[in-house]
């Protein structure tokens, strides 16, 4: 009842049955795709790419003018993020003084944008009015940073699509005003900000993400021009003028290592969580085409995975796949996705091979093991815990029980007409006496080559 074979069976049937419902238009970036930002470019400002076959960018149309090369109005996009509930967050460089330094937060149907949320942040002056990084939250916020604004509530601030606030952290004690990159720890708790002092020298800080003092963790030797955490929890840094773009920053000893392959100019970076790669675009003059370099842990030289339109590209972030939201309810046992990387892989259209993979620690031996997978996603109180699955469209199937790591096996056929479908899943484990334990809900769906 518990065996491979058996799991297999009811991912097929599961996919099958996903496949017949009425199809809906995705309303955001495409499952474990990736979005570049970029300046000087009046139509390719925001483009989408496939994680995993090199071609060209997919253009997004109808960005708003405030974010795309518009003489007059600005410079273009210089900054992206994806919300957990798939909209696109673009910032703009403004350019010119007194030009609106603005973040759109855009809902898309398919690649076109169907609506725009205006944020303003401030004034550009010294025609370099920009919002240089933006991160989204688990709560659906968004942090950015900016340089050369006015008033402004801050140059690190939260933007909160929800309420429709712009609300400065008040970090005290950085090095200057304008801020170059930024990320946020995996836990959510700290802030890490990028500065660009010259371009032979910039330094890297941390700060608690509800405001307050910062620290220094380190000096770079260029200006820093990205940055994110990777799976190991410390920080890419994206450099120009190096003799290696790329280096990786231990946060506990402020020990900056030179990533092997990576080319002199970096201008933006994103760790595609489902591999641990290091993804990122070089610093390239607006007549030349960027590529996206994909560049795996450990690797000697990356691959090139996207040709993008040429312009300067300020910004990458990716729709993670598989990826967790929610929390658990641990009890004797805590049961815990693994995601960061993915040992079953990325859920592409013809990857036979893809699996869930589910930890406990510790071996806990539960009397039950359930897995619910559905297309709807939910948050049902049942006896003490949430079900983060709708339970009325779920499909369910004995898990095996009393392992430290489950595999479940999710063949992904080569079907076309499985794009754009996106499924839930949640272990419930009844333990003694009847207490239930969860693990926290995992999003995924078969990914477009």
């Amino acid at each position: 009842m518990h065996s491979l074979a058996s799991l297999r069976r009811f991912a097929t049937a599961t996919l099958l049955a996903a496949s017949l419902l009425p199809a809906t238009v995705s309303a955001q970036i495409p499952e474990g795709w990736g979005v570049a930002a970029g300046f000087y470019l009046v139509d390719d400002a925001l483009q989408a790419f496939s994680p995993r076959q090199r071609g060209p960018g997919t253009s997004i149309t109808g960005v708003p003018d405030e974010v795309r090369l518009v003489i007059g109005v600005s410079n273009g996009a210089n900054s992206v993020a994806i919300l957990p509930d798939g909209r696109v967050a673009v910032g703009n460089f403004a350019g010119l003084d007194g030009r609106p330094v603005v973040v759109h937060v855009l809902e898309l149907n398919g690649f076109a944008v169907a609506r725009s949320q205006r944020f303003e942040i401030g004034r550009s002056f010294s025609s370099n009015g920009s919002v240089n990084a933006l991160q989204a939250l688990d709560d659906g916020r968004l942090l950015y940073c900016t340089q050369s604004i006015y008033p402004g509530p801050a140059n690190v601030g939260v933007i909160d699509p929800a309420a429709g606030t712009v609300l400065g952290l008040g970090i005290s004690g950085l090095p200057s005003r304008d801020v170059n990159a930024l990320a946020v720890s995996d836990d959510q708790t700290e802030v890490y900000l990028g500065f660009w002092s010259s371009a032979t020298s910039g330094s890297v800080y941390r700060a608690p993400i509800t405001g307050g003092v910062a620290q220094f963790v380190a000096a770079t030797p260029h200006g820093a021009t990205g940055l994110d955490v990777d799976n190991d929890g410390n920080l890419l840094v994206a450099m120009n003028n190096a003799a290696a773009g790329l280096a990786g920053l231990d946060l506990g000893t402020g020990i900056l290592t030179p990533v092997a392959g990576s080319p002199r100019n970096v201008n933006a970076v994103a760790c595609e969580r489902t591999s641990g790669a290091a993804v990122y675009v070089h610093a390239q003059f607006p007549s030349s085409p960027s590529t996206v370099d994909h560049l795996l842990p450990g690797a000697a030289s990356p691959n090139s995975i996207a040709d993008l339109t040429g312009g300067r590209l300020g910004g990458l972030d990716f729709r993670e796949s598989p990826r967790t939201y929610g929390r658990g309810a641990p009890q004797a046992g805590s049961y815990t996705w693994q995601t960061r990387p993915s040992p079953g892989g990325l859920p592409l259209l013809g990857n036979l091979g893809f699996s869930l993979t589910l930890d406990t620690a510790p071996a806990a031996s539960p009397n039950v093991g359930l897995l619910l997978v559905s297309v709807a996603r939910a948050q049902t109180p049942f006896q003490g815990v949430d079900i983060l699955v709708g339970v009325g469209s779920a499909a369910i199937t004995p898990l095996p029980i009393g392992t430290p790591r489950t595999t479940i096996p999710f063949p992904i056929p080569a079907d076309p007409n499985l794009a754009g479908i996106r499924l839930h899943a949640q272990a419930l484990f009844a333990e003694a006496g009847g207490t239930l334990a969860t693990s926290a809900g995992l999003t995924f769906g078969p990914v477009m080559p």
